[in-house]
């Protein structure tokens, strides 16, 4: 034989070989044991005992309230559109604008885009983020969302961080959920 196909021939009995073992391991690793071996000094062997099922108290722990999904979109989308467009540098050429045009009705579209950030030649920034949301309202074509956020605000004087409350509000355009007003507490 040529030494190409040896070469082939051993990489692929290797290959094979790595794989028996990992699929034994995998198939062996989910059994438990059933008992414990047994001493050197003879005693016998002890059962494991079996994983109790969860206690009838365990039904009476609180869960969380289903929620509609059409709900949890506009909420979502709240928080997106919140931290999207209050986190900015005075050095990102006001990327946060560009982020949030496609996630707003037209009239707030335009709006937005008369909230640019000058550039700077020394840092100024602010991150936002949503730390609670709540839809207020919702029906089949506007929602109103209470977010709660903080921020952080940096610049050439130091740092701070800021909590605030707001509302957004949500329209439904040509099927489509968009951002249609921004209100701050």
């Amino acid at each position: 034989m040529k030494l190409r196909k040896r070469i082939i021939i051993i990489i692929g009995i290797m290959l094979g070989l790595v794989i028996a073992v990992s699929m034994f391991f995998l198939v062996n690793r989910n059994e438990p044991s059933e008992s414990f071996p047994a001493s050197s000094t003879g005693a016998q062997k002890q059962s494991i005992p079996a994983a109790t099922p969860a206690s009838p108290d365990s039904a009476l722990l609180p869960t969380a309230p289903a929620e509609d999904l059409g709900e949890r979109y506009v909420r979502q989308l709240s928080g997106i559109f919140v931290e999207r467009f209050g986190s900015y540098s005075n050095q990102n050429d006001n990327n946060h604008i560009d982020d949030v045009v496609a996630l707003s009705t037209e009239r707030m579209a335009a709006w937005i885009k008369t909230q640019t950030v000058a550039a700077a030649q020394n840092y100024q920034g602010k991150t936002t983020r949503v730390v609670a949301s709540k839809v207020e309202s919702f029906s089949s074509a506007a929602a109103k969302v209470k977010v709660d956020v903080q921020e952080e605000v940096t610049g050439a004087s130091g740092g701070a961080t800021v909590y605030r409350s707001g509302q957004v509000e949500l329209a439904k355009v040509e099927g489509e959920w968009k951002v249609s007003g921004l209100f701050w507490n």
